[in-house]
């Protein structure tokens, strides 16, 4: 693949990563930017958004990854993709000028640096404000733990009876995590924090199968783009 495509592609992977992850927290932290603030019940669009975001992440880190491996014997600067503009259709870039180095920088920070920065905060507003109950009606009593105490095997209340607890058919426990910090409704009244459905195993180990795959692909474009210039080997 051409070195004009592939920031092509990086610059739309980016971009949409960005424009998730910024207007999530924004929209969870209480500023209206499409409706209303959801900063009452954040923790459905957190993980909807930082499962998102991390899997757009994966692949612009990696896509930035091949970008830098193909420069890999030119100066650090020439191995960040150029985010939208092409040097073919703009003209040719001189990367030792400051304002493009300024422009290389920014682009930067603010697609990769700032998309990473967003899975951190979103998944944290999971773990504050997320609440996993078992949802079976036949429960005398019920309990809420986070989301990381529930985590399988390894989770403080991960063997708690209650969540535990299945149907009479051994049909599996039904969890679901509630969407706010709220008390509990009265028996047979909507709750208002109803949340969606956890799956006990699949739900948190794919959100932390794809924050690390972001994480790789992170490191892997780091690594490329840090390493010592590797002079090109005449055919």
């Amino acid at each position: 693949m051409e070195q004009a495509t592939l920031s092509k592609l990086w610059s739309a992977l980016s971009a949409l990563a960005l424009a998730i992850g910024a207007i999530t927290v924004a929209q969870t932290q209480g500023v209206a930017i499409f409706g209303d603030p959801i900063e009452e019940r954040p923790v459905v669009a957190a993980i909807f958004a930082a499962f998102f975001v991390a899997v757009l992440m994966t692949a612009s880190c990696f896509v930035a990854a091949v970008y830098a491996n193909k420069n890999r014997a030119a100066p650090r600067i020439a191995r960040i993709p150029i985010f939208w503009l092409s040097e073919t259709d703009d003209g040719p870039f001189d990367r030792s000028s400051l304002e493009v180095r300024l422009y290389l920088v920014v682009t930067l920070v603010l697609f990769v640096i700032a998309p990473c920065v967003a899975i951190v905060h979103l998944e944290k507003k999971v773990a504050k404000y997320g609440r996993i109950q078992n949802q079976l009606e036949s429960l005398s009593a019920n309990v809420e733990v986070r989301p990381y105490e529930a985590f399988p095997w390894i989770g403080a209340r991960w063997n708690d009876p209650v969540l535990q607890t299945t149907e009479a058919h051994g049909k599996a426990a039904n969890w679901r995590l509630r969407a706010c910090n709220g008390e509990p409704p009265e028996k047979g009244k909507d709750d208002p924090c109803r949340g969606i459905d956890w799956h006990r195993y699949g739900t948190p180990l794919t959100l932390l199968a794809v924050t690390l795959l972001a994480a790789a692909a992170l490191l892997a474009f780091a690594v490329l783009l840090l390493r010592p210039a590797k002079p090109t080997e005449p055919p």
